[in-house]
């Protein structure tokens, strides 16, 4: 699966993921394979919202992400 973004309107990047209006969490059943598979295409991870287990990153249009295994919780 593929998730594509369509370009919109520049706003106000916030600077934390909590602060932002939206964000896109993804689940995943191996968090480190996941982590790994993105470093290595370029994404610095940026902190965590809700402990280690839940990493959140931005994709260079400042659009927040979030990865999760829910099995972990």
């Amino acid at each position: 699966m593929k998730l594509l973004l369509r370009p919109g309107r520049r706003a106000p990047v916030p600077a934390a993921y909590g602060d932002a209006a939206s964000a896109i969490v993804l689940y995943c059943d191996d968090l480190e394979a996941a982590m790994a598979r993105l470093r290595a295409a370029g994404i610095e991870f940026s902190g965590t919202d809700g402990g280690a287990s839940c990493p959140t990153f931005r994709d260079p249009d400042g659009n927040w992400f979030q990865l999760v295994d829910p099995m972990s919780h």
